[in-house]
C-alpha cells in the first residue's frame, strides 16, 4: 500500500471519530430557572386568576341586581349559576393565599364559614341601613360568599324567588357589592397602580423586594400551595368527617363542597405547573430539573386527588355519614400528597436554590 494512502486511512480511523463526539449536555442555569418561575408566577397565575375573580364578582353583583329588580325564579337560577362560576375561580385562587390577601385580611371577608343563622337574623331584624361601610365592618361570617349562598340557595338548596323579603334582598345586594369591592382590591394589590405585589415576587432577592432571597419567595409559593392541600384534607373535609357534623360543611346550601375541594387542589396544581393562563415555568421546572421521578409523583398524586374529589355523586354533607370509608380514603390521599410536598419538594428547593 502506498505510504501516503496508509497515513490518510489511519487518520480517518483514529483521528476523525473524535470530530463527531456528542456535545456535552449543559444543564440550565439554576438562577435562570428560578428567575423564570418568579417572573411567570404573577403573569400566568396570580394576575389572571384574580382578574377573572374580580370580573366574575362584578357579574355576580349585576346578576343579583337584576334579580332584586325583577325577582323571578329564572333570574334567581341565573344568579345561582354565576355564584357557582365565581366559586370555581375563588377556590383556585386559594392555591396562593399569601401576600396582600393574607396581610390585609381579605380571605376571611370573602370565604369564612360556617355561617350563623342567628347572627344573620340579628342583622336582618335590625334597623341598620346596609351601607358599604356597615357591611365592611360586619363579622367575617356575615359577609362574603357563604351568606350570599344562604340567601340565594336556602336550606337544602330549594330557595324560591318569592321567599326572599325586601330586607333580605337589600342585604343580598349589599353583600354582593362588598364582595365585588374586595375581589377588585385583591387584583389591584398585584398591579402597579395598587400594591404592585407582582414586582415584589419578580424582584425577589434584590433590595426592591420583601423577599431577601429567591429561595424565600419560592418557599412562600410552595408553602401556600401545600397549605391549601392541608386545609382541604385536615379542615374542610377532616373536621366535619371526624365530628360527624354537616353543620361544619363549607358550602352546604349549594351542595358545591366537593367541587370547591377539587378546585382547591386544581389551584395547587395551577401553581405547581404555572398553567392557569398559558404555560409558564412553575415549581415543576425545579423538580423536573433535579428529580424527574419526584415531578412525576407530584403530578400523578395531584391528578389522583382531583379525580377522587370529582368522582363523588353524594353530597358532602351526606357522604360524611353514609360513605365514611370513601371519605377517609380521600383524606388519606390528600394527606399523602401534602406529605410528598413537605418531605420532598421543600427539601429540593432548600438544597438547590442557593440565593
Amino acid at each position: 500500500m502506498n505510504k501516503y494512502i496508509y497515513i490518510v486511512l489511519l487518520y480517518f480511523i483514529i483521528i476523525s471519530p473524535s470530530c463527531h463526539k456528542k456535545p456535552a449536555v449543559v444543564e440550565p442555569d439554576i438562577n435562570i430557572v428560578t428567575a423564570n418561575i418568579l417572573n411567570d408566577f404573577p403573569t400566568h397565575i396570580a394576575e389572571p386568576t384574580l382578574l377573572d375573580l374580580s370580573n366574575k364578582s362584578i357579574e355576580l353583583y349585576n346578576s343579583i341586581q337584576t334579580f332584586v329588580t325583577n325577582s323571578t325564579d329564572a333570574n334567581l337560577l341565573a344568579t345561582q349559576q354565576v355564584w357557582y362560576a365565581s366559586r370555581k375561580i375563588w377556590e383556585q385562587s386559594e392555591g396562593f393565599l399569601f401576600g396582600p390577601v393574607s396581610s390585609k385580611g381579605l380571605d376571611p371577608a370573602i370565604d369564612d364559614w360556617p355561617i350563623s343563622y342567628t347572627e344573620i337574623d340579628s342583622v336582618l331584624n335590625s334597623s341598620n341601613v346596609f351601607t358599604a361601610n356597615y357591611i365592611q365592618n360586619l363579622n367575617s361570617t356575615l359577609k362574603g360568599f357563604h351568606p350570599i349562598e344562604y340567601m340565594i340557595f336556602g336550606l337544602g338548596g330549594t330557595r324560591k324567588a318569592s321567599e326572599l323579603t325586601t330586607r333580605q334582598k337589600d342585604y343580598l345586594l349589599a353583600l354582593a357589592e362588598n364582595l365585588k369591592t374586595i375581589t377588585a382590591q385583591m387584583y389591584t394589590e398585584w398591579q402597579p397602580q395598587g400594591g404592585n405585589y407582582s414586582l415584589q415576587v419578580k424582584t425577589a432577592g434584590t433590595s426592591a423586594s420583601v423577599y431577601k432571597t429567591r429561595k424565600d419567595a419560592l418557599l412562600e409559593i410552595a408553602n401556600a400551595m401545600i397549605g391549601i392541600i392541608g386545609e382541604v384534607g385536615e379542615a374542610k373535609i377532616g373536621e366535619p368527617y371526624t365530628a360527624m357534623d354537616s353543620m361544619l360543611e363549607e358550602s352546604p346550601f349549594s351542595g358545591n363542597s366537593w367541587k370547591d375541594f377539587a378546585m382547591n387542589i386544581q389551584g395547587a396544581k395551577n401553581v405547581y405547573m404555572c398553567s392557569y393562563s398559558g404555560n409558564g415555568s412553575g415549581l415543576h421546572a425545579l423538580s423536573d430539573l433535579y428529580n424527574k421521578s419526584l415531578d412525576l409523583k407530584i403530578t400523578q398524586k395531584m391528578d389522583a386527588a382531583i379525580n377522587n374529589l370529582n368522582a363523588y355523586t353524594t353530597k358532602f354533607g351526606k357522604a360524611i355519614y353514609t360513605q365514611r370509608p370513601a371519605v377517609e380514603s380521600t383524606v388519606q390521599i390528600l394527606n399523602d400528597l401534602k406529605k410528598t410536598l413537605d418531605d420532598e419538594l421543600i427539601p429540593l428547593i432548600q438544597t438547590y436554590v442557593k440565593n
